[in-house]
């Protein structure tokens, strides 16, 4: 049984090296610089939390951002203004203080309905 762990762990590993790889030639391809509307869609929708029907949201906010735990699931009603709504796998790119750069990678939606905070660029 060992034996069938250890050819899988090592078929992921190769797997995992065959991306890498495959993603670093393909950056390589692409200019240093380049416009972010070239590679990514800007999502402006936004939404009034109290008039959702959802009985809870994934709120990502900056303060859930700093703490590191993923997004605050809250009922819609106790968020007191209108937030972007993250429909589809996105990159959260706060747009206060660039000091700290705080970008929030969301490969994957939560099962509730996800909000961003404004302060983010979605």
């Amino acid at each position: 049984m060992l034996g069938v762990l250890d050819d899988k762990i090592a078929a992921n590993t190769r797997l995992a090296a065959t991306a890498d790889d495959l993603a670093r030639a393909l950056l390589a391809l692409a200019e240093p610089n380049v416009p972010v509307s070239e590679i990514a869609v800007h999502s402006r929708l936004t939404v009034s939390p109290e008039g959702m029907a959802a009985l809870r949201v994934a709120h990502f906010s900056l303060p859930a951002f700093d703490v590191g735990t993923g997004p605050e699931v809250v009922a819609p009603e106790s968020i007191k203004s209108n937030k972007f709504l993250v429909s589809e796998p996105a990159v959260l790119v706060s747009k206060l203080n660039p000091r700290f750069p705080r970008v929030w990678n969301i490969p994957h939606l939560p099962v509730e309905p996800a909000l961003a905070s404004t302060e983010f660029v979605v």
